[in-house]
């Protein structure tokens, strides 16, 4: 069983909210490097920040309170109720859609092939994760073929991409 798997598959966690499911950004080049295809990134991603800048748009979420009731028994009072909930305020970067966009059209400029790859459930990520050889995790290993990849997960915080090679030997 082929062990093939990529490390420094690059997300952007806000592609995870905004699609209808979990997704994370691919990008592929043909004999490209993970490192080398990670500096193109960061370069694209600075100058995203600097053409579009953060737009925050802050806002409070609106309150609700739960109806007092009262009861008298044996001659005591006892009421419950009157909670408030909500009220929370919250701040949303109204540019960060534009932003991802201006990302993914730099790499196409560079010739990256860039899509999106399905987020591993909990059950995946436990089968797979056994196969991490660290041999095989190098950042100096060129990119995953988009078609070879069955799913993205992570562990410790960096991505890991699961290769359909890997289905087919479990």
């Amino acid at each position: 069983m082929r062990k093939g798997i990529a490390i420094c598959l690059v997300s952007l966690g806000v592609l995870a909210g905004c699609g209808a499911g979990k997704t994370a950004l691919v990008m592929y080049k043909e004999n490209v490097s993970y490192d080398d295809g990670n500096e193109t990134l960061l370069d694209c991603q600075v100058a995203a920040a600097q053409k579009v800048p953060v737009s925050n748009n802050i806002y409070t979420t609106p309150t609700w309170t739960t109806p007092v009731s009262c009861t008298v028994s044996s001659g005591r009072t006892s009421c419950s109720g009157g909670v408030t909930y909500g009220g929370n305020m919250v701040t949303q970067d109204l540019n960060v859609g534009l932003r991802d966009r201006v990302i993914k059209q730099c790499l196409r400029d560079k010739g990256y092939f860039v899509g999106e790859a399905p987020i591993c459930n909990s059950v995946n990520k436990r089968k797979y994760i056994k196969n991490i050889d660290s041999q095989n995790v190098a950042h100096e290993k060129l990119m995953t073929k988009p078609e070879d990849i069955l799913c993205v997960f992570y562990d410790d915080g960096v991505p890991v991409v699961v290769e359909n090679t890997m289905q087919a030997g479990s």
